[in-house]
């Protein structure tokens, strides 16, 4: 009988002994889930932000498409004012010319 008790001593502390580890494992899988949430949470962040850079970067591209649409439309606004500039100053220059061959008695001399 006193071996039976021994046994059931010895048993018993095992099952104590079982019952405080399966405690201390489930404290740590609860922190382990914890930590997943957490990285779950962290993730979903940083999709949202990596989705609002995106958004951003589009919105970038399409005012940048603009700008140089712009920039090509007053080039070529500015080039066709350079010609008109230079087609009438040389008009201008003809009649000066044509101006100076005029004779003193208001008649053109041909040359």
């Amino acid at each position: 009988m006193e071996k039976s008790q021994g046994e059931i001593y010895r048993l018993r502390a095992k099952l104590e002994s079982t019952q405080t580890e399966n405690e201390n494992l489930q404290d740590e899988m609860e922190k382990m889930q914890q930590a997943v949430n957490r990285s779950y949470s962290d993730r979903d962040k940083i999709v949202s932000d990596l989705d609002k850079i995106r958004e951003d970067l589009e919105r970038s591209q399409a005012s940048a498409g603009k700008y140089q649409l712009q920039q090509e439309k007053t080039q070529q606004a500015l080039e066709k004012a350079q010609n008109d500039f230079d087609r009438l100053q040389e008009k201008f220059e003809r009649a000066q010319n044509d101006t100076r061959r005029v004779s003193g008695d208001g008649r053109l001399v041909c040359m």
